[in-house]
């Protein structure tokens, strides 16, 4: 992510370090920051609704590596045909059920789901001011989750701020 930093920075309005910080927060720990090829199930018992047909590497309980955009979009598709909503997808894990994106490839897309997630946060942003709260709602909504968050964000942004500041 850090080599596309240039292309990004005239387009969305918030803060490049913001928005690295929330991909490295929203990150599996089994790939790298910015890794667009993920799935993850907010409800462990429907990861077990992937067809056998599809191709994928199981990172923990409730991640998948869909190894390309095609075959990411492939079983986005058949989950979202068996009912399966609640997932977070792609570098910055928007939620699929509560932010739908007209092109389906863009969740999939580290530049596409970096100006959806900066679109996201910036609608926040304008609704409930600029401070740490709002951007733990980029996260959930749900107090509890925001605190777990913001602990997650402030160790990501105490490892990372000085690699960011560098870059």
């Amino acid at each position: 992510m850090a080599n596309n930093k240039n292309i990004y920075l005239y387009k969305c309005p918030i803060s490049y370090k913001v928005m690295y910080w929330i991909a490295n927060t929203e990150k599996s720990l089994k790939r790298n920051v910015g890794y667009p090829y993920l799935i993850s199930f907010n409800k462990k018992n429907n990861m077990n609704k992937i067809s056998k047909k599809f191709k994928f590497i199981k990172l923990n309980n409730r991640t998948i590596d869909c190894l390309n955009q095609k075959n990411c979009i492939n079983i986005l598709r058949r989950l979202v045909k068996n009912k399966v909503f609640n997932l977070d997808l792609g570098a910055y894990q928007i939620n699929y059920m509560y932010h739908k994106i007209k092109k389906i490839n863009s969740y999939f897309s580290l530049k596409e789901s970096y100006m959806q997630a900066c679109n996201i946060l910036n609608k926040l942003i304008k609704k409930y001011g600029y401070n740490w709260k709002t951007i733990a709602k980029y996260h959930s909504f749900n107090y509890l989750y925001q605190k777990k968050y913001l602990i997650l964000l402030s160790k990501n942004i105490d490892k990372k701020t000085e690699r960011v500041n560098n870059e």
